[in-house]
């Protein structure tokens, strides 16, 4: 606490000769208690006078205003309205193999196509009844807007070992695990507007050699509506050879391509 007063103290000393003299500046902490305070600053900054400040400490989850008393009332106000609790976001991800004449008979035709809510189901019937698609991986989570989820097919590989050398001389040897597989790291936001914004980190790690785990990874960044699909394409998979698809992580019986959809939904 001792910090964030030392800090207002000289945002104060700064700022207050900037303002007419019919205005006597105030600073006023608000403590945000169900809200991010980070998610707030936008709104209370563009509520403030054209000299005010607004500052926000993630440690204490609080606002920093600084301006004339009738603007910090007039943002109290808004504070007080928008400091509810983060929404909660329900992640599903299905990950199929599929055709490209699948893919182009669905109207997935881009790399990354965003599907309207309630089209999807459609395209997951077609999944089900073709014999050029099948679906690789489907998982379902929630989370809290701004919160980070993981979802992963691993298993515990050996990446080497360690050694505990005691002081009478006993050896103990150990092994080294670490998770391979696939992983999706999913970072959703629920804006003002009631849209999601969808920030994704696909993952595949392998053990192409003995103890040498290696990872392949991209990242992508979408706005949808609730409710709506993101169709990502992955990379073309071969069974029987060496080529694996980013988001599945396995290969193909033949070549196909991997589709990754993932559907965000608030949850009221």
């Amino acid at each position: 606490m001792k910090r964030i007063i030392v800090g207002i103290g000289i945002f104060f000393f700064f700022h207050a000769v900037a303002f007419c003299q019919n205005c006597q500046p105030q600073v006023k902490v608000f403590k945000i208690a169900q809200a991010s305070a980070e998610s707030l600053y936008e709104v209370a900054n563009s509520l403030k006078s054209e000299e005010g400040k607004v500052s926000f400490d993630r440690n204490s989850n609080s606002l920093i205003v600084f301006d004339c008393p009738e603007n910090i009332e007039r943002i109290a106000g808004v504070i007080g309205t928008l400091d509810i609790g983060e929404k909660q976001v329900e992640i599903k991800v299905v990950v199929i193999e599929a055709t490209e004449k699948f893919l182009e008979e669905a109207g997935i035709t881009a790399g990354q196509v965003i599907i309207a809510q309630g089209e999807f189901e459609a395209i997951a019937n077609l999944i089900k009844e073709s014999k050029d698609a099948n679906t690789r991986t489907s998982m379902t989570v929630r989370t809290l807007s701004n919160r980070p989820a993981v979802l992963q097919v691993t298993t515990d590989e050996v990446i080497g070992t360690e050694f505990v050398i005691f002081s009478n001389g006993a050896e103990i040897t150990t092994p080294v695990r670490e998770p391979i597989g696939s992983l999706l790291e999913v970072l959703p936001t629920v804006l003002n507007d009631g849209t999601i914004k969808v920030v994704l980190r696909p993952s595949v790690s392998s053990m192409e050699k003995p103890f040498t785990p290696s990872e392949r990874t991209i990242i992508t960044q979408v706005v949808i509506d609730d409710g709506d699909t993101i169709a990502i394409g992955g990379a073309d998979v071969d069974r029987g050879s060496a080529k694996r698809g980013i988001l599945s992580g396995k290969a193909a019986s033949e070549k196909k391509k991997t589709e990754m959809f993932l559907t965000a939904r608030i949850v009221d």
